[in-house]
């Protein structure tokens, strides 16, 4: 009777040990799935900031208008179902900068945006006369896009 109990305390230690074991390995495993997608997502929300940074109004001395990089991305749609992984703050604020560029596109055609015959250009032509608007527009999704980044910082690896 004590050999078998003692057989079933040790098999019982094992399995929780076991266990904790587990618990750990999922640890590490969601944490680099955490860093890994707030990289991701880092990553393209800054390129789009730095593209609109070096390329806003390109050339502003033309005398009829100016180019403005299509705004697009493509890693957030496809990552979309892992968001779950952030806090719900980290996930707002790249929901909002993801919006707020969808959205561009739309404001720039509205303000009078066209894009020239070349289906692979990646810009869209403005009149002069609508640099301001462009300017405050490209400026709000920056703003969107540092408070994105600003909530996946703590997800970033120390």
């Amino acid at each position: 009777m004590a050999g078998s109990t003692l057989g079933f305390l040790a098999l019982l230690a094992g399995a929780l040990f076991n266990a904790r074991l587990n618990r750990q390995r999922d640890d590490r495993q969601r944490r680099h799935d955490q860093i890994a997608l707030a990289t991701s997502l880092a990553a393209e929300l800054d390129l789009t900031k730095a593209i609109d940074n070096t390329q806003l109004l390109g050339s502003p001395s033309d005398a009829d208008g100016f180019f403005v990089p299509l705004p697009s991305v493509s890693i957030i749609p496809k990552l979309i179902d892992r968001l779950g992984l952030l806090n719900s703050n980290a996930i707002k604020q790249v929901m909002a900068a993801h919006l707020v560029i969808e959205q561009t596109r739309r404001e720039l055609v509205m303000l009078g945006a066209t894009r020239l015959n070349n289906p692979d250009n990646d810009q869209l032509w403005l009149p002069v006369q609508r640099a301001s608007a462009v300017i405050h527009l490209l400026t709000a999704k920056v703003d969107y896009i540092n408070k994105a980044l600003a909530a996946l910082n703590p997800h970033a690896k120390q």
